[in-house]
């Protein structure tokens, strides 16, 4: 009888056992959000905001933003508990940002690029996030951000009415009369 109650007792502790070494669901998810327009070769900031809906931290979290072609890496804020990798200022590449454990919660990146320099349409701009534990995937690539971008405008060059040109071409008449006569 004995031999009975010592093979349950073992049966228990095996099960609790498993039960706590399962791993945790998070669900993570990105959102991205920047201007709709912008001109060419000039700055302008994205917020990427990480949320992780829960109901567990996410572990081995990875955010990845390959900035669109044409445009270059000016800076980015980082959130606490976040390390980043970026391009030098001034080149294209990609940001990689990770993070070991993020709680519950919300984190928000601000980054700042330039536009292209050459004439595009637009840019388009998403900023996917992996984490090792996803309970409810679906929402980690986020929506791509799209902003048009408007041709520099030259510079006007400086005009001068029709009045005045005529002004001066009478000014100048007057001093061509008046060297004739002497």
């Amino acid at each position: 009888m004995r031999r009975h109650s010592l093979a349950v007792f073992v049966v228990v502790v095996v099960v609790l056992t498993t039960v706590e070494t399962r791993a945790a669901p998070a669900d993570l998810s990105v959102s991205k959000t920047g201007p709709n327009a912008a001109e060419q070769n000039s700055q302008i900031s994205y917020t990427i905001s990480v949320t992780n809906n829960g109901p567990d931290d996410a572990t081995d979290v990875e955010l990845n933003d390959t900035l669109p072609a044409g445009t270059t890496f000016v800076s980015l804020i980082i959130p606490a508990g976040w390390g980043c990798t970026t391009p030098a200022v001034g080149a294209g590449g990609t940001v990689t940002c990770t993070r070991l454990t993020m709680p519950v919660g919300l984190d928000e990146f601000i980054l700042t690029i330039t536009t292209p320099s050459i004439t595009v349409a637009s840019i388009s701009n998403p900023a996917p996030v992996t984490p090792a534990n996803e309970g409810g995937a679906g929402n980690e690539s986020g929506t791509a951000v799209t902003t048009n971008i408007i041709p520099a405008v030259a510079q006007d060059i400086p005009t001068i009415s029709e009045w005045t040109l005529l002004m001066l071409a009478m000014t100048l008449a007057a001093f061509a009369v008046m060297r004739l006569r002497t």
